[in-house]
């Protein structure tokens, strides 16, 4: 599937993303993945900034979080979310595919779980899944 047909497929223009991850690489990359959709970026270089970033912005629609940030892992991080807003969507994301971390999120009340590394078209539908509902 080429690049424009998987984009035209994905238009979050008005849509806010919270980005957790202490990897500036990693989060470029995925504000350039994410660039064509329209969506508005929010980062967060840790868990902590992360938590403040969701009480100072109320309107955010999807966080994607990394498992390993300094000062609050994603797990802690998103346990703090979901006690803040638990309609809030997360996604963790991780290169740790072990099982105990898939439970440890699920217990912490992250909504899915993805494995770095992943394809693009992949991170894209998995986001649809919440970005899109009414």
């Amino acid at each position: 599937m080429t690049d424009s047909i998987i984009y035209s497929q994905h238009n979050w223009t008005g849509k806010r993303l919270l980005i957790a991850e202490d990897d500036d690489l990693t989060c470029k990359l995925l504000r350039l993945i994410l660039s064509p959709t329209g969506i508005d970026c929010f980062w967060a270089k840790t868990g902590l900034e992360a938590v403040n970033l969701v009480k100072e912005h109320d309107n955010i629609d999807l966080a994607l979080l990394d498992i390993q940030m300094p000062e609050l892992d994603g797990i802690s991080a998103t346990e703090i979310l979901k006690q803040m807003n638990n309609q809030l969507p997360v996604i963790i994301q991780t290169a740790f595919a072990f099982n105990e971390y898939r439970t440890a999120c699920q217990k912490a009340g992250c909504d899915e779980f993805i494995t770095k590394p992943y394809e693009k078209s992949t991170l894209l539908q998995l986001m649809d899944q919440y970005l899109t509902r009414s």
